[in-house]
């Protein structure tokens, strides 16, 4: 857990957003039976790392940016999923 809240602060720092407007950021599976019991929020990030350091997911989330902000701006989408 403390690897998504970290990536969830590091997103919000980085991008500009307000919490309101960030993204989910899970390792947790995102399938129709992983999905919370009232359904998915607008936009997921699902970081597909399992148990590792923050330095990774800090990577992640560095090495794919332009990735996230075209998401972000993407009405369409609603789940992207990073590894």
């Amino acid at each position: 857990m403390a690897a998504t809240t970290a990536a969830r602060r590091k997103l919000k720092r980085h991008s500009g957003l307000t919490p309101s407007e960030a993204p989910l950021i899970t390792i947790h599976d995102m399938t129709p039976s992983g999905c919370p019991p009232l359904g998915l929020p607008p936009k997921v990030v699902w970081l597909r790392v399992g148990n590792c350091p923050s330095i990774r997911v800090d990577k992640l989330i560095r090495d794919h940016s332009i990735t996230l902000h075209n998401f972000e701006a993407d009405a369409e989408r609603s789940v992207l999923a990073l590894s």
